[in-house]
């Protein structure tokens, strides 16, 4: 799961990657252009509880800031977020790395805090898979004419979450204007399912 999204999500254009991270997290920060980005990387595991090394999920550097990301696997599931792991990957990304700063994103599993947490001196964003694709698909139709370069990558994107059980549902009001769908037509989709009620 976190491949097949992940791998589409980064042959973005690196400022529509960034938005998609930075609207699923709330957060105010330019990530600027992406350098690198790793998948299970090993770490040196001095100052954790690992004995032989510490494995994050993604790794991303971007020009002004680090990003560690920790996915489970769907929303909720019982495979929980665990915050001792996440002072282990922070603490491992600072035998690697120095410098800039790191944004830290748990995503999916069950973890019954805050949307963001604080630990160890670093901001973990917490956000639900759904969140993510939620925050893509409707980029993917924000402002679509723009869009239509990267089309077909928004498409993998939406098909590798539904893949994985996570669907984004497409009213017929929101479909964008290519599919010529009338205001006429949707109220009369309305109205045909008004009658079932």
């Amino acid at each position: 799961m976190t491949s097949s999204i992940f791998e589409n999500l980064m042959v973005l254009p690196d400022p529509l990657f960034g938005e998609i991270l930075k609207e699923s997290c709330g957060m105010d920060f330019d990530l600027g252009e992406l350098t690198k980005i790793e998948f299970w990387p090993h770490w040196n595991s001095e100052n954790t509880n690992n004995s032989y090394y510490v494995e994050p999920d993604v790794f991303a550097r971007f020009e002004n800031a680090d990003v560690i990301i920790e996915a489970k696997y769907q929303d909720d599931n019982g495979n929980n977020q665990d915050s001792e792991q996440w002072i282990n990957e922070i603490n491992a990304y600072r035998n690697e790395y120095e410098g800039k700063k790191l944004i830290f994103i748990a995503i999916g599993g069950s973890y019954f805090g805050k949307q963001q947490e604080i630990i160890n001196r670093e901001r973990v964003y917490i956000v639900s898979w759904k969140s993510l694709m939620d925050k893509t698909v409707r980029l993917m139709y924000n402002d679509n004419e723009k869009r239509l370069f990267v089309k077909r990558i928004f498409e993998n994107i939406e098909l590798a979450f539904n893949m994985h059980g996570i669907y984004y549902i497409h009213w017929l009001g929101d479909l964008p204007t290519q599919y010529d769908i009338s205001s006429k037509d949707v109220e009369c989709v309305k109205q045909y399912f008004s009658e079932w009620e």
